[in-house]
């Protein structure tokens, strides 16, 4: 899909179909600290969702978005963006 995102730290990870079929890109936001996983379903703005990564499946356990958060972890580690 390819949303506009415009933060000069986050990697795209690709796009995916969610449960309920909405378009989504996937991010890693790179910080010093702490990274983000980032879902994207528009251009506007405020409209994404994000997580940390330090433990990505505690944080996103009860969201409707659980298996794309970990989709984008699992592609994260494949690109050897994260370990």
């Amino acid at each position: 899909m390819n949303y506009t995102h415009d933060c000069s730290r986050c990697i795209y990870l690709g796009s995916t179909v969610t449960e309920d079929n909405k378009d989504v890109d996937m991010y890693i936001h790179l910080r010093e600290s702490l990274n983000e996983l980032i879902i994207r379903y528009s251009s506007d703005g405020p409209d994404y969702r994000c997580i940390t990564v330090k433990d990505p499946f505690e944080d996103a356990y009860d969201s409707k978005y659980f298996n794309i958060y970990k989709t984008a972890f699992c592609r994260a580690l494949d690109k050897g963006i994260i370990k």
